[in-house]
């Protein structure tokens, strides 16, 4: 799915992948073996409605979501890395910290690895 937003004028709409789509494709062309093949053939030849469906939305953007340069960084006490337009956790006593160190990243630095020493084989 992806949402799409004019900035100037606040109109949005989200276009959805129909998960129907595959289906379709199965109904449409089943003398086509390869399934990835069929799934082409059927998308060639499929409407837009057959294909997705569009809603309009409303998107509601604060100014620190808007595209350009960053409105206000900060420094993470943790990590020291910079958290660009309000991203970062405030404790009130310490300073700011990213969400990274609040709630753990989706990666490790080797640092923070636990590797397992290898085993001579």
């Amino acid at each position: 799915a992806a949402t799409f937003l004019n900035i100037e004028t606040g109109e949005a709409i989200r276009i959805v992948a129909r998960e129907s789509a595959r289906e379709l494709a199965d109904q449409k062309h089943p003398e086509i073996r390869n399934k990835k093949h069929r799934q082409i053939t059927t998308y060639r030849e499929a409407t837009n409605d057959e294909l997705f469906s569009t809603s309009v939305v409303k998107v509601i953007l604060s100014e620190m979501d808007l595209p350009g340069h960053p409105r206000s960084r900060v420094i993470c006490r943790e990590c020291g890395e910079g958290i660009n337009d309000g991203r970062e956790l405030d404790t009130v006593d310490h300073g700011p910290v990213c969400q990274s160190c609040a709630f753990g990243a989706y990666y490790q630095t080797e640092s923070t690895m636990n590797v397992a020493p290898r085993t001579g084989r």
